[in-house]
């Protein structure tokens, strides 16, 4: 009988997860929300689960009925997203002996979620961090502000809110460090946020899968493109790279102190011309770039599986099977979410005409030099399919506003 894997979480990284595991024999379910989901289409999946997200309480209660029917023998759980993985982590008593999580040890999990948290675990390492201030307090903020210097990063100690629509606030001029002084009232969570000096560098995504603190399998990619043009965003355009001495020694010291055991990515800015990196965040969980790896042979959804599995003792073995080297220099680009973004910041006013014209540019050439795609895979064709127009579609009712309206102060911002 094959084992049933409940995918939960509709992200790019979903359908590569889909794709790995129905490749190696595992009977696929997806679970979704009301809404249609993109990964159900692959040709992988076997079952589709609709449950209630907007009620936590009655998801939970519906998960727990759904695993009973399945079985815990047979039954593999993978939240694939920060929202599920922190919501079985809340949970993980209530659902121990019903299946088999696909995650690090929930107090892991809550820790690496909170930034502020791993930064102090970072200093303790003596792994280099941007000079950063927590808690919003005015005048605390505006002296390290004129401390700092420009640009300004305001970001978000959890990644589940964004700041003022973006990953991170960056402010470039003193217009926009004025706009956040006058506007930073209405943020939700104003404590929640964290004032960071702007260090120059390439992101760089540090994949790893760990047993009993020890990391087993690196991989290590430089994001090259993202779809803001403040480069706070979601890649869009990665590259493979020799692996950085200096980043696997910080992630393995993260990890040995956490005794992690389970995949994850630690992320951080290098500049090649300084020789300077600093630690961003350690995601406990599968980077949304995960197809790059998966491309190149490493194959990080199926050792998240046999990490779990280690964790869960149903394996004699606690040692991960996978190669220790993988193609060097190989590219992978999400043209979806690049046009995407591109849609989303002409509709929002927050580019130039000309601007908007060299992005096109950018996906143009992106298109013709990337042979290999984040969720685009000719065998299993229908997914990307169905994300392109649904994602295109909504992004195209006011795609010519950039050429009547200006681009406000507010969207200055980023400039």
């Amino acid at each position: 009988m094959k084992e049933n894997v409940l995918v939960l979480g509709n992200f790019r990284q979903t359908v590569t997860v889909v794709r790995s595991l129905g490749r190696s024999g595992y009977r696929i379910i997806v679970g979704r929300d009301k809404l249609k989901s993109f990964t159900e289409l692959s040709r992988h999946v076997s079952d589709v689960w609709c449950y209630n997200g907007d009620n936590r309480l009655q998801f939970f209660k519906d998960l727990e009925a759904k695993l009973k029917t399945l079985g815990p023998r047979t039954t593999i759980v993978f939240p694939v997203g920060e929202f599920s993985l922190e919501r079985m982590a809340a949970e993980a008593e209530r659902f121990k002996g019903l299946a088999t999580f696909v995650m690090p040890d929930p107090a892991i999990v809550a820790r690496c979620l909170d930034k502020r948290a791993t930064h102090e675990l970072a200093a303790k390492l003596d792994v280099p961090v941007p000079p950063t201030v927590e808690s919003f307090d005015r005048e605390k903020w505006q002296a390290s502000a004129r401390t700092f210097g420009l640009p300004l990063v305001i970001k978000r100690a959890s990644s589940f809110t964004p700041v003022f629509g973006e990953k991170a606030f960056i402010a470039k001029n003193e217009q926009a460090v004025k706009w956040f002084f006058d506007n930073v009232a209405s943020d939700p969570e104003p404590n929640a946020l964290l004032l960071q000096k702007f260090v120059k560098g390439f992101r760089h995504n540090c994949h790893f899968a760990a047993v009993d603190g020890k990391v087993a399998v690196y991989f290590e990619q430089r994001v090259l493109r993202t779809d803001s043009l403040n480069d706070s965003g979601y890649g869009v355009e990665g590259i493979s790279v020799t692996p950085s001495p200096k980043l696997r020694e910080y992630t393995e010291r993260f990890v040995a102190a956490l005794g992690y055991t389970g995949v994850g990515c630690t992320q951080f800015l290098v500049d090649d011309k300084a020789g300077s990196a600093y630690f961003l965040e350690l995601n406990p969980r599968l980077d949304a770039t995960c197809a790059l790896p998966y491309q190149c042979g490493i194959d990080f959804p199926r050792l998240a599986v046999d990490c779990a599995k280690i964790r869960a003792g149903l394996t004699p073995t606690r040692v991960l099977a996978s190669p220790k080297s993988y193609v060097i220099g190989r590219r992978a680009a999400w043209i979806v979410g690049d046009v995407f973004g591109l849609l989303n910041a002409v509709n929002h006013r927050k580019i130039s005409a000309l601007q908007a014209i060299g992005w096109v540019g950018k996906i143009i050439l992106s298109a013709l030099r990337n042979r290999h795609h984040i969720t685009w895979d000719l065998r299993d064709p229908l997914p990307t399919l169905y994300l392109a127009g649904e994602r295109l579609g909504s992004g195209l009712g006011n795609r010519f506003s950039f050429l009547r309206r200006p681009v406000s102060i507010v969207d200055k911002a980023s400039e």
